[in-house]
């Protein structure tokens, strides 16, 4: 049935196909070539979606398509690593955010033009002692304060704010 509905000629009805849990895995990628830009980020934000399919999604058009593989649980560090390099600020904010970023991802990151994808590398847990180091003497108050140890009260509330996907959202959307 989900095959079926796969090819209905109403988006929201894709998109209720491509954010089904039960999508199956060889639907999966036609529906992240779908014309429709919110068909393809229901794709990039279904849990169960493959990485291979993610990656086909990692270079879509839309930055809010590419910023849900960014986000994506399942997104893979060689992704991850390719979007840190992504034009859109907040999808390299979206990578600087997460506690599994590559290393060197973060490390590429924590030299970016944008103070607030810094400020999310110097929040991240992952970040090691050296880029830390490097940020403690970034040009921003904030993210000095955050990369270092008298910085250190400051890191759970900049830790909520770069986890929680609703504050995070609002942000971009504002």
């Amino acid at each position: 049935m989900l095959a079926l509905l796969a090819g209905d000629w109403w988006w929201e009805v894709r998109a209720a196909v491509a954010a089904n849990p039960t999508c199956p895995p060889e639907i999966a990628p036609l529906l992240a070539n779908d014309p429709s830009t919110w068909v393809r980020r229901a794709v990039a934000e279904n849990e169960h979606v493959a990485p291979g399919v993610l990656g086909l999604l990692a270079a879509d058009t839309d930055f809010g398509v590419r910023d849900a593989v960014a986000e994506h649980p399942r997104c893979p560090g060689h992704l991850l690593e390719r979007l840190c390099t992504d034009e859109v600020w907040e999808i390299r904010r979206s990578v600087a955010k997460r506690p599994d970023a590559p290393a060197a991802a973060l490390a590429q990151l924590a030299r970016d033009s944008e103070h607030w994808v810094r400020f999310f590398v110097a929040c991240n847990p992952a970040t090691d002692e050296a880029v830390r180091r490097l940020l403690e003497s970034d040009p921003r108050p904030s993210v000095r304060a955050m990369a270092r140890k008298s910085g250190a009260r400051g890191r759970p509330v900049a830790l909520y704010l770069a986890l929680d996907r609703r504050s995070s959202q609002q942000r971009a959307g504002s």
